[in-house]
């Protein structure tokens, strides 16, 4: 078998390859998402009712986990240790 110049630069990896799949609505389904304003593409922007509930599920998200973690640190720094450390026998001679 006559060897190529190139051989020696071929078949040295294997190759992976990702599959990715997209769903686009089509037919009456995309007329009904543009007649309704719900997600479109202008200029390069989202926009539409879907994109502006993104933008504001950011600011939401913040905001919640601003206000869970001052719960959280309230809740726990209200906290007797000796009380704790005493509910905790107590549960341990329950079991």
């Amino acid at each position: 078998m006559k060897m190529n110049t190139y051989d020696q630069f071929t078949n040295q990896y294997s190759v992976s390859k990702t599959l990715r799949f997209e769903l686009k609505p089509v037919g009456k389904t995309a007329e009904w998402i543009k007649e309704h304003n719900i997600i479109d593409v202008k200029n390069d922007e989202l926009i539409g009712k879907d994109a502006e509930k993104a933008k504001h599920y950011k600011y939401a998200k913040r905001l919640l986990d601003a206000m869970h973690r001052t719960f959280i640190e309230d809740a726990l720094g209200s906290i007797d240790e000796d009380e704790l450390c005493h509910n905790r026998q107590i549960m341990t001679v329950r079991v």
